[in-house]
């Protein structure tokens, strides 16, 4: 839970929910870049993790440009609940449960710190076309791509264990799926290493990931 520490005072410029066939999603993305998954998924082979998201009153265009407080997690004896604390003293708070009833479900948090795109100043760097034109330099600036790879590919595992997948098409589904949602807005760079330890790590074909 100590990613979550990373977000606070951070913007909301979006949210969106999203399912696979075991898993519900919300995914929250930051104006300063930077995103928050979270995730339920069921804690058996029976059922579908679901998410109960609970908006305090508020609207949900409202949560849009709310600044995080604090992101705290939160266990009743039964449920966990990640309970997301705005600027504002408003709330919401997020927990989960499966679609079958004999199957509880849990909740799951990752952090995704966004690589900015910054411009170097002309002074310092440009590039020169035939026609003399000047444009800024472009570089990517945050963590190091081969450590954020190395922790997106451990989140996937993990996804992985907690599912007990045992046919092989089925695993294969579900890491797509899984890629699909976690890398959307990895940079390039990332992005590449991860599938292409991937496709070593599970002997899959690189076209099959797209």
């Amino acid at each position: 839970m100590d990613d979550l520490k990373r977000l606070e005072g951070k913007t909301i410029q979006s949210i969106e929910k999203n399912t696979d066939s075991k898993n519900s999603y919300l995914i929250i993305k930051f104006k300063e870049g930077g995103k928050l998954n979270i995730t339920s998924f069921p804690n058996s082979d029976e059922g579908v993790g679901q998410l109960d998201i609970n908006l305090e009153g508020l609207k949900e265009e409202d949560i849009v440009g709310k600044r995080i407080l604090n992101i705290t997690e939160e266990f009743d004896g039964e449920h966990d609940h990640i309970i997301i604390n705005f600027k504002d003293n408003s709330k919401i708070v997020v927990g989960s449960f499966s679609s079958s009833e004999d199957s509880t479900a849990g909740l799951s948090t990752t952090v995704y710190a966004a690589e900015k795109l910054v411009k170097e100043s002309l002074d310092e760097n440009t590039n020169m076309s035939p026609m003399r034109n000047r444009f800024p330099m472009q570089y990517e600036d945050g963590p190091d791509p081969d450590r954020q790879a190395t922790e997106i590919i451990a989140d996937l595992e993990d996804y992985l264990e907690k599912q007990q997948i045992y046919d092989e098409q089925e695993e294969l589904e579900e890491i797509e799926s899984w890629l699909q949602i976690n890398l959307e807005d990895a940079p390039f760079n990332v992005r590449r290493k991860v599938l292409g330890n991937i496709t070593r790590k599970y002997n899959i074909h690189p076209s099959a990931l797209g």
